[in-house]
């Protein structure tokens, strides 16, 4: 498997307390220094994003084993971490996720960005 032709999206959930939950996702793509910024530039303020709007899994539900969820530290947005190169752990461990354009894409035409933040941060009801 060349490694090169993979990268990895990192992103994580940190409740309104501030614990944390983080997930990484593996594409087929050789990753480009331009794809970070790319992307970037369809989160809101650059950051946050809503998981559901690409495609990628919502991490909240997760703390359903640590405590009562939902809470009123439970929002939407979740942190935009890191798009890089994988490394060769993360290609033999990882279940590949898609290609990398088909995420770029599905960053550029989420919807994010035309929502009011205030709405993002209410509260909401979580599945587990």
């Amino acid at each position: 498997m060349n490694i090169v032709s993979f990268c990895t999206l990192e992103y994580m959930y940190r409740d309104a307390s501030n614990y944390k939950i983080f997930e990484r996702a593996l594409f087929f793509g050789t990753f480009e220094d331009r794809d970070e910024r790319r992307l970037r530039e369809h989160l809101l303020e650059g950051e946050w994003f809503i998981p559901e709007q690409v495609g990628l899994e919502p991490l909240q539900g997760r703390f359903a084993e640590y405590s009562a969820t939902p809470n009123d530290d439970d929002h939407a947005l979740h942190e935009f971490v890191a798009l890089r190169p994988a490394t060769r752990k993360e290609c033999e461990t990882l279940e590949l996720f898609g290609e990398k354009q088909t995420i770029l894409r599905a960053f550029e035409t989420s919807q994010l960005q035309q929502t009011r933040v205030e709405s993002l941060c209410e509260p909401r009801r979580i599945s587990t």
